[in-house]
């Protein structure tokens, strides 16, 4: 009864309003008035009295639900988009779309050695590749000394010193020598076992310095003071070594080595080396 009054009040207090206006604002104001009255009945009509509802929150809950019922589920598009694929008349690129990533499903399949999860994208695939897997083992550590001053060339002859030999040697080598540098090169060879060894688990009794190289660093340039008022440029060259810890052999394996190459340069006529018997052997020496 309420609402039917306050529908009556409205339609009302519009006519009064249209009174006023031309003819052409009465009509269009008496089709707003027929609208706002039907939509204030069908207010009155949906409203149980227990919860009062605005218009615009009525029309939002009223075209939210025929837009959830209408919209198709994604089940039914997929269907559907199969049928037409059937049918020969899907959608070019959805075809192409769905070929690619059957294509992509089957490599990972083939690289994760089993089902992959739908929804599973390449990264995801390859992360979980790395963690079943687990991180690879090192086999070398890299470590080089700071951008020093010293010429290349006298740095260069420290890295041939070191170059080839065990770790432990190379830094006695190191504490030897007689070179400005060859502190700072030490305690660097050094450093890198310690890492090599603790961060990297590579063994210590098999670690070799398997490389050595020097890079040039930047030059400063400096202003060199000369007599009767002449100055020139004068360049302060830097340089850094680089070097690449490795398993190589032990003293006792190269030293093995060695030997058997050593034996195997032999030639006497008075050692065999072979149990096969000789067959056909000629009357005389054959050297």
């Amino acid at each position: 009864m309420a609402s039917t009054i306050v529908a009556r009040r409205a339609i009302a207090s519009t006519s009064r309003c249209h009174l006023s206006q031309p003819s052409s604002s009465r009509v269009s104001g008496a089709v707003a008035t027929r609208y706002f009255s039907s939509s204030v009945s069908r207010r009155a009509d949906s409203d149980d009295g227990s919860k009062k509802q605005g218009f615009f929150s009525w029309l939002r809950s009223d075209l939210t639900e025929k837009v959830i019922k209408d919209q198709p589920s994604a089940s039914e598009v997929e269907a559907a988009k199969q049928a037409q694929e059937a049918q020969g008349e899907a959608n070019l690129f959805d075809s192409v779309s769905r070929k690619i990533e059957s294509r992509e499903q089957e490599e990972l399949r083939k690289a994760v050695g089993g089902d992959v999860p739908e929804g599973m994208t390449a990264a995801e695939a390859r992360r979980m590749m790395k963690r079943k897997a687990g991180k690879p083992a090192h086999t070398e550590h890299r470590y080089s000394t700071a951008s020093f001053k010293i010429s290349h060339r006298k740095l260069n002859a420290l890295g041939r010193q070191i170059s080839g030999k065990p770790i432990d040697q190379a830094v006695l080598q190191m504490m030897f020598s007689e070179k400005k540098a060859s502190t700072r090169i030490k305690s660097m060879l050094c450093i890198a076992r310690d890492h090599a060894v603790d961060y990297k688990g590579l063994d210590r009794s098999r670690l070799v310095v398997s490389q050595a190289w020097v890079e040039k660093g930047s030059k400063q340039k400096r202003v060199d003071i000369k007599g009767r008022g002449r100055t020139g440029i004068k360049e302060h060259v830097n340089a850094r070594l680089r070097v690449i810890l490795s398993h190589g052999l032990t003293y006792e394996e190269r030293i093995a080595k060695e030997h058997a190459y050593k034996l195997g340069k032999i030639r006497s006529p008075g050692l065999m080396r072979e149990d096969t018997p000789v067959r056909n052997y000629g009357p005389a020496w054959a050297w």
